[in-house]
């Protein structure tokens, strides 16, 4: 239960990325649509905050910090490809590998 609470945490946290991307896309704060994401964005990112600090009080901070921070940069990249159309290469491929093995490292 302890890990889904940081799992939770790192969807909210990649969301806000995504929607923050998307409401520059849009172009930052010229629309209401844009103010919008942007805005669904910081709230995504509060959640994502709250859950994290939640998620400390059972998982100590090496590991949830390395879970955390490794886990967001592998999803945000998946979603820059996916939702964005950006470059997917060797060196992307390789670093979410090496991200992955040094999260394992750390929580094995």
């Amino acid at each position: 239960m302890h890990y889904a609470i940081l799992i939770i945490s790192i969807i909210f946290n990649a969301s806000s990325g995504v929607l923050l991307k998307y409401s520059v896309a849009d172009g930052l704060a010229s629309s209401t649509r844009s103010k919008l994401l942007m805005i669904a964005g910081w709230a995504c990112g509060s959640i994502s905050a709250l859950l994290y600090t939640k998620s400390l009080e059972n998982i100590s901070l090496g590991v949830a910090a390395t879970i955390s921070a490794g886990m967001v940069i592998v999803v945000s990249n998946a979603a820059g490809v996916m939702l964005f159309g950006e470059e997917l290469n060797l060196a992307k491929c390789l670093g979410a590998l090496l991200v992955c093995v040094g999260i394992w490292l750390v929580v094995r």
